[in-house]
């Protein structure tokens, strides 16, 4: 009988994660939750040393971990390893406006924890409730599948300018998921209301 494996104690509803395997960090998205009537309990980034917890190393599985507050309900995760940059898709519970949280890895992350208690910057301009996000390093783009109304964003994360208002693509019902293929430049869309994919230039 195998020996049930060790868990990692993170926030509250957490709904993505991702790893960098350049720093070996493990970033977990936490979307909170209602406490019954009490406020939203979330909205950050949880930390997670790999090094140190993973399947044959489980000394750092129940160390208290780093976290990041990030924007309303962030849903997913993206991670760009060149650069070292981690990005967060808030959701915002698709009733306002959702934004992209940039996340710097060179001071958040499983060896220099200094600057994740600041809360990062976002970029404006996401469509409404991105529940999908997927990073393309051959262009430096981020993208991101907005379920509430049925595009997918395109943001130019290396071009300030670009980012601020970006582009985005028509795609099928509720869009929930995506990925990137960065050999031939095309982006795939999980469309879950009307099941079907999409299939768009990157």
């Amino acid at each position: 009988m195998h020996r049930p494996p060790p868990t990692v104690t993170v926030g509250v509803a957490p709904f993505d994660l991702a790893v960098d395997q350049v720093t070996d960090t493990v970033y977990v998205a936490n979307t909170g939750q209602l406490g019954g009537a009490g406020p939203i309990v979330g909205d950050t980034v949880s930390v997670i040393d790999g090094a140190t917890c993973n399947d044959t190393q489980h000394l750092g599985c129940g160390k208290a971990l780093a976290t990041i507050t990030v924007g309303p309900f962030p849903f997913g995760v993206a991670i760009d390893q060149a650069s070292n940059t981690i990005y967060v898709a808030d959701n915002n519970g698709g009733t306002g406006p959702a934004s992209l949280s940039v996340i710097k890895g060179a001071t958040c992350d499983a060896t220099n924890i200094s600057g994740c208690g600041k809360t990062p910057p976002a970029l404006p301009g996401v469509g409404r409730a991105p529940n999908g996000i997927a990073f393309d390093p051959s262009n430096g783009t981020v993208y991101t599948a907005n379920a509430w109304d049925a595009t997918v964003s395109v943001i130019a994360v290396g071009s300030p300018t670009a980012a601020r208002n970006p582009p985005r693509f028509a795609v099928g019902s509720e869009p929930t998921a995506l990925a990137v293929d960065p050999a031939n430049h095309t982006v795939y869309v999980a469309n879950s209301a009307d099941g079907t994919v999409s299939v768009l230039p990157g």
